[in-house]
């Protein structure tokens, strides 16, 4: 069955919230046919890798998507990450052996939050980390499909023993386990570690509005990266608030109100808010927050 045209397409067909999507394997495209309509379409999708399928000899793929996301590319495939962070797990393990301590995914593959042209944020931990571990390390990132994607956190167990506490919190929280405990591997962590994860987090932010609002020729051109950062700022806001961890910005967005739910807008829509309203906002945000973590402080 030619597929928009093209003559010579193997297909997958499969019937998803009511529209049939096919994915022609030659074009390298989706198209959809809602009520009977057949048009390109962009869509967030995602390619479960090894699904059988009758019409393809062999292995196929399984077209998903998400209506809630939205983006202007089209039919590019993206990482499974649990299965892909497996196989690479496996071919650590086989060249490390028991040196391999942990393996995980962090990064918006582990929020939920991806698309195919995000990282592909790896967190690795070995018994120690010497520069021909570092060669082995880079041929075999190298050679996973995609590799150029990869990105990421390795270290040996003593320097993760030793890191600053405040970035071991974030790291505890948002890596999804493949291989390997990581939280036996760590210090144990307080609620003062992800006080002080706050704080750095709101003085870092706070300087950069202050720095790119006043030097930079273009403020509004930042605001997309001020306003992750504040995302991230915000999971820890809500998290002291409340004593949950909500990783992704729909889960945040669910229990943010006030100037908490406008700063995570930056996040999402940075044209939402006039440039100077925006970085008013982030500046006596973050100022805020700094002195009530410095309250509470106090005896």
């Amino acid at each position: 069955m030619p597929v928009n045209g093209c003559a010579n397409c193997t297909y997958f067909e499969a019937d998803i919230s009511a529209a049939k999507m096919t994915f022609c394997y030659n074009s390298n495209k989706i198209f959809t046919e809602p009520l009977g309509f057949t048009k390109s379409q962009p869509f967030f999708i995602l390619f479960l890798l090894g699904i059988p399928c009758e019409k393809k000899a062999g292995k196929c793929r399984l077209v998903q998507f998400d209506e809630e996301f939205h983006a202007d590319w089209e039919g590019t495939a993206m990482v499974e990450i649990r299965a892909w962070t497996e196989s690479f797990a496996r071919k650590l393990q086989g060249h490390f052996g028991p040196r391999l301590l942990f393996v995980g995914y962090q990064g918006s593959y582990g929020r939920g939050e991806a698309t195919p042209e995000s990282d592909i944020d790896i967190v690795t931990v070995l018994d120690a980390v010497a520069p021909a571990d570092l060669d082995a390390y880079r041929t075999l990132v190298q050679a996973q499909p995609q590799g150029e994607l990869a990105c990421g956190f390795l270290c040996g167990k003593k320097e993760l023993c030793a890191w600053p506490r405040y970035d071991l919190y974030g790291l505890m929280l948002d890596t999804k386990p493949v291989l390997g405990d990581l939280p036996a591997l760590l210090p144990r962590l307080t609620e003062a570690d992800a006080q002080e994860a706050l704080a750095i987090g709101a003085a870092n932010l706070y300087h950069a509005a202050c720095h790119t609002f006043l030097y930079s020729p273009a403020p509004k051109k930042a605001l997309p990266g001020l306003g992750k950062a504040a995302f991230f700022c915000l999971r820890l806001w809500a998290l002291l608030e409340d004593g949950v961890y909500r990783a992704s910005k729909k889960e945040l967005g669910k229990v943010l109100a006030g100037r908490e739910r406008a700063l995570l807008s930056l996040s999402l829509e940075p044209e939402s808010l006039e440039t100077r309203k925006a970085y008013e906002l982030l500046i006596g945000w973050c100022g805020d927050v700094l002195e009530a973590l410095e309250r509470e402080k106090q005896p």
